[in-house]
């Protein structure tokens, strides 16, 4: 289970070309003890990575306001 503190750890891979993250989500829910860990708020995380090309966000819960951030990555092909 991802969490935001490892989240933000993503950041310093500052040669990562490729990144896939995920969280599995139960019937579409989560337990209380579980917030989701793929927001909006990791999306400003992931824009750090400059030299990201692949990135592939499943099960996320993510606004369009929140997928802006990304714009921020010059050489982003491909997003799934």
């Amino acid at each position: 289970f991802q969490t935001a503190a490892g989240n933000a750890h993503l950041k310093d891979c500052k040669n990562l070309k490729g990144l896939m993250l995920g969280q599995r989500l139960k019937n579409g829910s989560l337990k209380a003890s579980q917030p989701p860990s793929l927001t909006d708020a990791v999306l400003p995380v992931l824009a750090e990575i400059a030299g990201l090309e692949r990135l592939s966000l499943d099960e996320a819960r993510l606004s369009r306001a929140g997928l802006i951030a990304l714009k921020k990555l010059p050489k982003l092909k491909r997003l799934e």
